[in-house]
């Protein structure tokens, strides 16, 4: 018999995670909104339960609060500052800045059972042997590969080309690589299988081809979390991070020492974009305090394709990435200046103190559920998405905050359905957890 809800699963997975690279490959612009079409959809699914049932976890009624603070400290501000209020534009700049705690919100509603989870462990898997596969042609046979993958972008180097498998850019195969190979860490951290512990080394070694420095920073700063976390782990786990970490480091010192000054220092190479727009973002906080200057006006895709005034009035529309002439081509490079810019000292702290938040939430629960591996595989994924996303929009570009939204609310979800055992002071697992209501 026919598996519809595998096979249903096993497409979305495969789909989402290969958006980009199947809107270039065949020049199908719809297909690059149908990631905000599910947000929506599993949004409404997540309301109309809450209201049947007339409850909600205290967990998501928090997400739920700190989602609509967090809109409006930037809708607020781009009401204030914008003569021209377009309703339209406010409300697309809103959404892409707040999609990400909404996939979360609403699957910490709707959570899935055992067997839907399974089907997506088991697709993102598939998708990562496929990666990988392609990624050994894409090594072997770079020119071939850019002859037939010419959605990709193919950037050579005088030593080893970065490798773009699947996906459209190396920074998002990195990513997805090691968001894998996390996903067999934490299997292994739930049953210690060996065969897990040897998959992670595998995806990690494939993600660190990308030749990106945040892929490799974010290994080193998640190994380095996990020692902290793990107080009690083994020595010879605690070595072999560390010797694991060092390597990283040396191999690839040259590529981070570059990455830093190519984007953070203008002592070679003159003020990057990704520098300049975090330098007008903290005057935007000084001189716009405590809000900032609203959605879609600052370091966002909205303030890109708009052009935003204030690249001209913070002097940063010289810069190269950020012209206008250039259509602002690294102007959503990163991340935190348009949370900076856009929401100010308010809607920073609130994102933050969220962030924050979730990480405590999965931490304390995983001190005491040592084999829940959904919570231990989306706290590191959370922890990867904000290392980052000092290098990307991770949080509102897909498919991150898409797959990593579903894992956290999926996360979320399993923590609000377990009871807290008051006399023992910790978790203890209520049987029926895994039910979809």
């Amino acid at each position: 018999m026919v598996n519809l809800k595998k096979i249903l699963v096993y497409l979305f997975v495969f789909f989402f995670v290969f958006q980009t690279s199947i809107e270039r490959m065949f020049s199908f612009g719809f297909i690059g909104y149908l990631d905000e079409l599910f947000v929506f959809f599993v949004l409404m699914i997540a309301i109309i339960k809450v209201i049947s049932n007339k409850e909600i976890s205290n967990k998501s009624c928090k997400i739920l609060f700190f989602l609509i603070t967090f809109t409006f400290s930037g809708i607020i501000p781009f009401l204030i500052n914008t003569s021209n209020s377009d309703f339209k534009s406010i409300l697309e700049a809103a959404l892409l800045s707040t999609k990400f705690l909404l996939i979360v919100f609403s699957f910490s509603v709707i959570g899935v059972n055992k067997k839907t989870e399974s089907y997506l462990i088991k697709a993102i898997d598939l998708c990562a042997v496929l990666v990988m596969i392609v990624a050994v042609f894409n090594v072997l046979f770079p020119y071939q590969y850019e002859k037939i993958f010419k959605f990709a972008i193919v950037s050579h180097s005088n030593t080893i080309t970065p490798v773009t498998s699947l996906f459209y850019h190396p920074g998002r195969y990195g990513w997805f690589m090691l968001f894998a190979g996390l996903m067999h860490f934490s299997m292994f951290k739930t049953n210690k299988s060996k065969k897990d512990i040897k998959y992670f080394i595998i995806y990690c070694i494939f993600a660190l081809l990308s030749i990106r420095a945040k892929v490799m920073l974010s290994l080193m700063i998640i190994i380095i979390f996990e020692l902290i976390v793990e107080k009690k782990i083994k020595l010879r786990y605690i070595v072999t991070s560390l010797i694991a970490v060092s390597v990283i480091f040396v191999v690839f010192n040259e590529k981070i020492t570059y990455t830093y000054q190519r984007y953070f220092s203008d002592q070679y190479y003159g003020v990057s974009a990704r520098q300049a727009l975090l330098e007008g973002s903290t005057h935007i906080v000084e001189d716009y305090f405590p809000l900032g200057v609203g959605f879609g006006m600052y370091g966002s895709w909205y303030a890109r394709i708009n052009y935003s005034p204030y690249y001209d009035k913070y002097n940063i529309s010289n810069i190269y990435g950020l012209r206008k002439e250039d259509e602002a081509t690294f102007a959503t490079d990163t991340y935190w200046p348009s949370i900076f810019g856009e929401t100010g000292v308010l809607g920073s702290i609130i994102l933050i103190y969220l962030l924050i938040s979730l990480i405590k939430i999965f931490y304390k629960y995983n001190k005491v559920n040592k084999k829940s591996f959904i919570t231990i595989f989306g706290l590191l994924a959370l922890v990867q998405s904000i290392c980052e996303s000092f290098g990307e929009p991770s949080f509102n570009s897909a498919p991150q905050y898409l797959i990593v939204g579903i894992l956290v609310g999926m996360a979320v979800y399993c923590v609000s359905n377990n009871k807290v055992n008051k006399n023992e002071g910790g978790f203890y697992e209520n049987k029926n957890f895994n039910k979809v209501s």
